[in-house]
């Protein structure tokens, strides 16, 4: 080593020997001003401010390399951490969230520190709370590794009250980061504790289901879940896949039965079942040639029972999807095994029209895979495909519409509920309907398909509902000016009507709280939620809709109001890590609000329908019923499918509710909005 460089190392040395004597120092002197400040004045900004000075030049050099500068700074972060902890309170009372957030995390912060385990610190019955506090901002701004340690802190303290909370969202931790054997691990061992908890079972349900390395742990938590909701769709879906997987078909087929009662007009259910039904034939198929004598001929029998079946249903994917190559082959070997000449002849005129060569079954017949497709043959001369021969169905019979009618992907998803929306006659003239959808916000996020579901509302509106076009008011990305012209325009028509009408009112998008007074704001899309004089207040919004003495008038609002969006990890503003409960207030008047969540929970979206998960519900609703259904059927049916779905689409709570007028009493339960 040459002098030069001991030089250099000599120098960084006793350089970061000054640097931890000043933190020292420094910190001694920040301490000495907060107990000062304290004596004199008692508690103020400027004494928690030198405290939590002196905590950051303690906390750097425990971090540092000097032992006895890390004992020093040990004893100091001892001496001031029940302080740290009155500075919490201090800035919660003061509503000031992000300094409350700074000293919560100081506390847990050195509780954890490895430097600090043998200082045997005395925390406060109030650790579980800041623990949460902390996990729960770090999780918000997408800090996923310290949110990891302050959910592990959570649970380790041994509070209860949130423990599966903790178990599920240090598990989406990791899949943010995208650590899945711990996600997997963690999951695991929250479910020991809660076995029921449907939030973590479709958590380690979607994580298996995806990655597909472990079928029989898949199988067991697929099991577990479907004990406590026996009739879930997605989790028949999944138990259907795991039987296909295993060659378990007839079991398989069996789900797909059920499936298909519940939904006849899904081609994605008959397709599975179709598949499903022919490889537990072609399987007996396979028994039978290779058994002898009586068995044999109880496996052949077996074998013609499942292609009788697989026929019915294939030929009614045939009828939706006739260019489905691989369905129309099954058709032909079926019909080739229970001895339908005809039949077979002419499904295998239709392959060699689609440019195929026609099925030529053996003694052997081979299973289907889902989306298995045989390599198109190099024909010289395919026989071209008549006319409307597609048109019909392959076999006499009735064949219900199934939608999709195309395996190949779409340029974009269409909901369910925004085609052949159902047309009524009723010329419901004394009904008006306002709608108002706010999606894109120009200081907070957006609000992910709203403006689809105020559009698809209004197209109900007129078609189910039969309001005339002249009585909906359609409103996108409405400013707080805009809100309020709005509902202005809602009381002349009241007026000019005398009170003689119904009205209907949507609205999608944020809503907002005011912390201090915990009431609800709609936001307008030029608003952020920090100055509530221009958010429209519910309770205002509820006096001014009484005061048109209207017979009758619905609100639907798909948004919360607890500063949370339709995402499920994101809050509204930064500053609000944890959701706020507004109050529930009493309304009067003949008003009859449903309400997408509680007051504390979000109102998630339903990605997959691109709409808000409580408006398609609300469609899905009016379409089946085509408008003929009373209030207290409606709401029934929305919650019980939102609370359901919101658990397993997005692993979260969510529980519409229906607030009638006081002065409604039971009469609102058989009011129809047409």
């Amino acid at each position: 080593m040459t002098w030069k460089t001991i030089y250099i190392v000599l120098i960084l040395f006793f350089g970061q020997l000054i640097v931890n004597a000043q933190s020292i120092a420094n910190a001694t002197a920040q301490y000495n001003e907060f107990v000062q400040a304290i004596s004199s004045s008692g508690e103020s900004i400027n004494a928690y401010n030198s405290l939590y000075l002196c905590f950051e030049q303690y906390w750097g050099v425990l971090n540092g390399n000097d032992a006895t500068e890390i004992n020093q700074a040990r004893g100091g972060l001892k001496k001031i951490f029940p302080y740290i902890n009155n500075g919490a309170y201090y800035y919660t009372k003061l509503n000031d969230r992000d300094k409350a957030e700074q000293f919560v995390e100081a506390y847990i912060d050195i509780s954890l520190h490895e430097a600090m385990q043998g200082e045997f610190l005395s925390v406060g019955a109030d650790y579980a709370t800041f623990a949460w506090m902390a996990a729960c901002k770090n999780y918000n701004s997408k800090n996923y590794t310290k949110a990891i340690t302050y959910l592990q802190a959570y649970i380790n303290s041994g509070e209860a009250e949130k423990r599966a909370d903790a178990y599920n969202f240090m598990a989406k931790s990791y899949i943010h980061l995208n650590d899945m054997p711990h996600a997997q691990y963690i999951l695991e061992q929250g479910l020991l504790l809660y076995p029921d908890d449907i939030r973590m079972l479709a958590t380690i349900i979607n994580i298996l289901g995806e990655y597909k390395t472990n079928d029989i742990a898949l199988q067991k938590y697929v099991s577990q879940a479907i004990r406590y909701k026996p009739d879930d769709e997605g989790l028949l879906n999944i138990q259907v896949q795991l039987y296909e997987r295993t060659n378990n078909f007839e079991q398989a087929a069996m789900i797909c039965n059920r499936l298909r009662q519940t939904k006849p007009q899904s081609l994605d259910v008959a397709r599975h079942l179709a598949i499903n039904y022919y490889n537990a034939g072609v399987v007996y198929a396979q028994k039978a040639n290779n058994s002898d004598g009586k068995e044999s001929g109880q496996y052949k029998q077996e074998a013609s029972s499942y292609f009788s079946l697989a026929v019915q249903v294939l030929n009614d994917v045939l009828y939706s999807d006739p260019l489905a190559i691989n369905y129309a082959y099954a058709l032909a070997n079926a019909y080739a095994y229970i001895g339908d000449k005809a039949n077979l002849q002419t499904i295998n005129g239709k392959i060699q029209a689609l440019g195929y060569s026609p099925s030529s079954i053996g003694g052997d017949m081979q299973l289907m895979a889902y989306n298995s497709t045989p390599p198109r043959p190099n024909l010289t001369a395919p026989k071209p495909v008549p006319s409307n021969s597609f048109n019909q169905p392959l076999q006499p019979g009735n064949h219900p519409p199934i939608t999709s009618t195309s395996n190949a992907p779409q340029k974009q998803i269409v909901s369910d509920v925004d085609i052949d929306i159902p047309v009524n006659k009723t010329n419901n003239t004394n009904t008006f309907a306002v709608i108002i959808a706010n999606e894109k916000y120009k200081k907070v996020a957006e609000v992910p398909n709203a403006e689809n579901d105020g559009i698809i509302f209004a197209e109900y509106c007129n078609k189910v509902l039969g309001i005339p076009n002249d009585n909906i008011r359609k409103h996108l990305n409405v400013t707080f000016g805009g809100m309020l012209d709005a509902i202005e325009d809602m009381k002349a028509i009241a007026s000019a009507k005398h009170g003689n009408c119904n009205f209907i009112l949507y609205y999608a998008g944020h809503g907002v709280p005011d912390e201090k007074t915990k009431t609800a704001y709609i936001l307008p899309v030029d608003a952020d939620g920090k100055q509530m004089r221009v958010c429209y207040s519910l309770a205002s919004l509820y006096t001014e809709l009484q005061a048109m003495e209207a017979n009758c008038t619905t609100v639907f609002l798909d948004a919360c109001f607890s500063g949370a969006t339709r995402s499920e990890s994101d809050m509204l503003m930064s500053a609000r890590s944890v959701a706020i409960a507004v109050d529930d207030n009493e309304v009067e008047g003949n008003i009859v609000i449903f309400s997408a969540a509680t007051n504390d929970q979000s109102a998630l979206a339903y990605d997959e329908q691109k709409h808000g998960m409580f408006t398609y519900y609300l469609l899905k609703k009016l379409k089946e019923s085509r408008g003929d259904i009373n209030l207290q059927e409606l709401s029934d049916y929305i919650k019980d499918n939102v609370t359901l779905q919101a658990r397993l689409k997005n692993h979260k709570d969510q529980t519409p509710t229906v607030i009638p007028g006081v002065s409604m009493g039971e009469k609102w339960k058989h009011i129809k909005l047409k």
